[in-house]
């Protein structure tokens, strides 16, 4: 018949397979360390016996606590575990020392 138009089969490439992402150790990853840039606030941990003095003297209760993910690098010198408190202390021209509090979650 004439107007019909013969169907030509195509050659499909094959699908690529995404490779999964490589793991890199975080010792090859890091290239410096982030506590000794001028910028950076001191961090430490807060003793668990303080912790609850603190909460008494801020009214604040224990989950209401802004966060910090332990993968920070901020803190990743630091030997801390998740729900540990860290003060986190930052000069500022104007008002001398500022301090914050952060509890180490996992994200």
């Amino acid at each position: 018949m004439p107007g019909k138009v013969k169907k030509v089969p195509s050659k499909k490439e094959p699908k690529k397979v995404k490779e999964p992402k490589k793991v890199i150790p975080k010792e090859e990853t890091q290239e410096y360390d982030a506590t000794l840039h001028v910028l950076s606030p001191k961090h430490e941990k807060i003793p668990d016996d303080q912790v609850t003095e603190l909460l008494k003297t801020f009214n604040v209760e224990y989950a209401k606590l802004p966060k910090i993910s332990l993968s920070d690098p901020a803190i990743e010198n630091l030997e801390v575990k998740l729900g540990d408190v860290i003060k986190i202390s930052r000069p500022s021209p104007t008002s001398g020392n500022t301090v914050y509090y952060r509890m180490v979650i996992e994200q």
